[in-house]
């Protein structure tokens, strides 16, 4: 960082976005530091230098979000000519999402440092075209990564069709119009919940989460956990541990104890928003099989995941190539 400053190369230092799980949050577990968004670190013997590939390679990356962004640019910084396909009209993938949760806005840097080094390195960029077999082909590519993310799986609840559901990437991108009572299902167990209530909660939205574990957002790591829970009950969010949605009815949204099986019913609840489970969005990736001479998938597009998963997976992918 300090050659960096010297050299006036002050948008090549990454910069820290108080996310913590990686460097606090682990030290206070007793577990070695990594970084959310640099992953070097704690993996400095394999990961600090960037060798120049033997061979130029034309290197085609499916998905713009953390994990295609690092894969592009470690390709490119070995010298490999990379193309990266993005269906949607920004990079980014879901870091720009949850950078529109509330004290959350820093996040974004991760998103924007690697799309800032990608133009630098003269990745060619092509947003808004959804890859296929066949524009992907077209490319005559040496390699091709998938990084195409993943989507969201709906919640077993009986007769939950009979309420409005979403997701958190709909909430925060405010591509939904959401009820005045708001129950969030937690089973991501990481910010995505917490980070949804407040956002509603701002917005006027009663808002309570239920989830199946001992704590809301159980792995929260506990540098941050106390920080989100002084917001979310200054705020007014009910907050519903060892608790299941087992169906909606006339009459509400059916809630049981997990370990006493009692019932309650929450009357009056306009909608509900999981935040759980996710598939993996790799169909491209085996409909490329046998097509492409080298085919690698990362991130989400292998399983779903965190953003430290996505990053690290991009890079050593990219330094195989």
């Amino acid at each position: 960082m300090p050659n960096k400053a010297l050299e006036g190369r002050l948008d090549d230092i990454r910069p820290c976005v108080g996310n913590n799980q990686g460097c606090i949050g682990r030290l206070f577990s007793g577990k070695p530091i990594t970084c959310i968004h640099n992953p070097l670190i704690g993996r400095e013997e394999e990961l600090a230098v960037i060798s120049p590939a033997s061979q130029k390679k034309k290197v085609v990356v499916v998905g713009g979000g953390p994990a295609g962004l690092e894969t592009a640019r470690v390709a490119a910084i070995r010298g490999h000519e990379v193309v990266l396909f993005e269906k949607g009209r920004e990079l980014g993938g879901q870091i720009r999402t949850m950078a529109n949760a509330p004290g959350r806005e820093e996040y974004i840097s991760i998103s924007d440092w690697l799309i800032n080094q990608v133009k630098k390195l003269g990745v060619d960029i092509r947003l808004g075209v959804e890859a296929t077999p066949q524009t992907v082909k077209q490319e005559k590519p040496d390699a091709v990564v998938v990084a195409a993310g993943s989507m969201p799986l709906p919640p077993s609840v009986s007769d939950i069709e009979n309420i409005q559901l979403t997701y958190p990437e709909d909430v925060l991108m405010e591509r939904v119009t959401v009820g005045d009572k708001v129950l969030i299902i937690d089973e991501d167990n990481h910010h995505k919940g917490p980070a949804t209530a407040e956002f509603l909660t701002e917005r006027g939205k009663e808002v309570e989460i239920v989830s199946s574990m001992f704590t809301i957002g159980e792995d929260i790591d506990l540098s941050t956990k106390p920080v989100v829970y002084q917001r979310l009950f200054t705020k007014g969010v009910t907050l519903s541990p060892n608790t299941t949605v087992k169906e909606v009815r006339e009459e509400g949204v059916i809630l049981t104890n997990i370990y006493s099986g009692e019932e309650r019913v929450s009357e009056g609840v306009d909608t509900i928003i999981y935040a759980g489970l996710r598939k993996a969005s790799d169909e491209l990736y085996k409909a490329l099989k046998g097509e492409v001479s080298e085919l690698y998938l990362v991130g989400d597009a292998m399983a779903p995941r965190k953003t430290h998963d996505a990053i690290l997976e991009g890079t050593r992918v990219a330094r195989k190539i």
